[in-house]
């Protein structure tokens, strides 16, 4: 089994990849899986799961909204501690999940492509209910 494989069944087994979690999807991830997607020389862009089912296998798609520290409208969902800078917030206002293949979590040349979001990993009991509000309103699919 090559490594890549191996990788990908160690994320199948460890890694929580759930409605609320948040993640470091490298830009490259961002730019294969989003038509007419920008590259504006960012390593990253946080990326929100809200995937409710588990993950079983490597061929499973990750619905994810795409993060941005930008202000969106007043119907955008925002999250707090997401950065470094704990008094900036994390904003995602385009409600269409883009569907993340798992096997995008591992590249041959670059490595790992999607890893946990090291400030905050999971969203807060109070964000993840305004999340599902604010999915039910919109009629969001996951």
């Amino acid at each position: 089994m090559e490594f890549k494989e191996r990788f990908l069944q160690m994320m199948l087994l460890c890694a929580d990849m759930s409605r609320g979690t948040l993640w470091r999807v490298e830009e490259p991830v961002w730019i294969r899986n989003i038509a007419n997607y920008v590259d504006k020389d960012r390593t990253y862009h946080v990326g929100l799961s809200i995937r409710k089912r588990p993950v079983r296998s490597v061929a499973d798609m990750i619905p994810m909204l795409i993060g941005t520290s930008r202000r969106g409208p007043a119907s955008a969902f925002q999250a707090t501690r997401c950065f470094d800078d704990p008094n900036k917030p994390m904003t995602f206002f385009r409600l269409r999940p883009y569907q993340i293949p798992l096997s995008d979590a591992y590249d041959e040349k670059r490595g790992v492509m999607i890893k946990p979001n090291p400030p905050k990993h999971r969203l807060d009991p109070d964000e993840l209910v305004r999340l599902d509000a604010m999915l039910a309103a919109k009629g969001a699919a996951s």
